[in-house]
């Protein structure tokens, strides 16, 4: 786990009988918290080109593109799923807690032989959800210090007991064809893990506008011109990366952009889209 530390300090008020460690720290999400891997696309330098109006066309390598949506399709195959669950373990606890920049306190590392490691019950990456001395007596984690007073009460109890969230990542199986419509008319096969704008343009869909077909930056992201609207089977496509989420963040949820958006393939589904949507 990639973690950026920003400040570390001593939680005076702890009890070495809780914790084996008390240490407050702000760092990056955990890898279990992970719900959207990012995408660290390399830098590309696009060739710059005069149109006959006098603009400037960018346009990025079809390769760079390429191993962009490649990396999307990894990521895409991976499912993420979140559970609760609800433990008990005795005191003291040994584990080591952390706060994420988000203000989640989690668990940061089991101690070796301590009570969270012999309950087999804890994972490293959990987020407490809530604590207290029993079940029927839990106080929400809304931040690290409320975390820590609550495990740190009623000295006399010998357990605590822990609401915890768990997120897991579970492999999908290979994609299926899917048959996408579009304009409510043209129909097209979809070979799974394929990017939509390729797709789109090898089967001669009118996917820009006039002013897209002189200003779009040939699939590199940079323009949004390539935009459409997911009117049915949204299920079927990637997760939105991170430049859509800045291209499209004033457009409708339906919007995606088809340079890179990867069409997953998942149970013969069907895709509605609408090219040039106004």
């Amino acid at each position: 786990m990639a973690q950026t530390m920003l400040a570390t300090h001593s939680v005076a008020r702890s009890s070495p009988a809780v914790f084996a460690s008390a240490s407050r720290k702000c760092v990056g999400t955990p890898k279990s918290m992970d719900t959207r891997k990012s995408l660290q696309a390399e830098t590309y330098t696009p060739r710059g080109t005069l149109s006959s109006r006098g603009t400037v066309k960018l346009r990025y390598p079809r390769r760079a593109v390429r191993m962009q949506a490649a990396r999307q399709a990894t990521v895409a195959a991976v499912k993420t799923v979140t559970e609760e669950v609800t433990v008990t373990i005795n005191r003291p606890l040994g584990m080591a807690l952390a706060e994420d920049r988000r203000g989640a306190v989690f668990v940061e590392e089991l101690v070796e032989g301590g009570n969270a490691e012999k309950a087999g019950t804890v994972e490293a990456g959990d987020v407490i959800v809530s604590c207290g001395t029993s079940a029927d007596a839990l106080t929400a984690a809304k931040d690290f210090d409320t975390v820590m007073d609550t495990l740190g009460s009623n000295p006399e109890s010998e357990t605590m007991s822990l609401v915890l969230s768990r997120t897991t990542k579970v492999e999908l199986p290979p994609g299926d064809v899917v048959t996408a419509i579009i304009d409510g008319s043209k129909e097209l096969q979809v070979e799974p893990d394929s990017i939509l704008r390729d797709v789109l343009l090898d089967s001669e869909v009118d996917l820009y506008t006039n002013s897209g077909k002189m200003m779009n930056c040939g699939g590199g992201g940079s323009c949004g011109t390539c935009a459409v609207a997911v009117l049915e089977g949204m299920d079927q496509l990637s997760e939105k990366a991170d430049t859509e989420l800045r291209l499209l963040k004033k457009k409708p949820d339906m919007y995606r952009l088809a340079c890179q958006t990867v069409c997953e393939g998942r149970g013969n589904g069907t895709l509605k889209l609408q090219c040039k949507p106004k």
